[in-house]
């Protein structure tokens, strides 16, 4: 399932599916996620706060925000240019 887009689908799925009730989307991942903070940063996430001890073992996580508005409206942009939407 890595490399292959999935999870990049299922949150353009899920953001445009939150787009008409919610402006933003936060979330927390461990600071030590390389994997996880890259995907969220290429789907337009910043990091917004630290927040330290957040899990139990005591990691920080990062408090990641994004307008989820503009990243429905960028998916369905980039699904007619493709012409995946009629």
């Amino acid at each position: 399932h890595r490399r292959r887009g999935v999870a990049r689908g299922l949150m353009a799925a899920v953001h445009k599916a939150m787009a008409p009730d919610v402006a933003t989307a936060r979330l927390h991942v461990r600071c030590s996620n390389a994997q996880a903070l890259q995907l969220y940063a290429g789907l337009g996430y910043d990091v917004i706060d630290v927040v330290q001890g957040y899990y139990h073992d005591g990691e920080a996580a990062y408090l990641m925000a994004a307008n989820v508005r503009k990243l429905a409206a960028e998916e369905e942009a980039r699904e007619a240019a493709v012409g995946l939407v009629a």
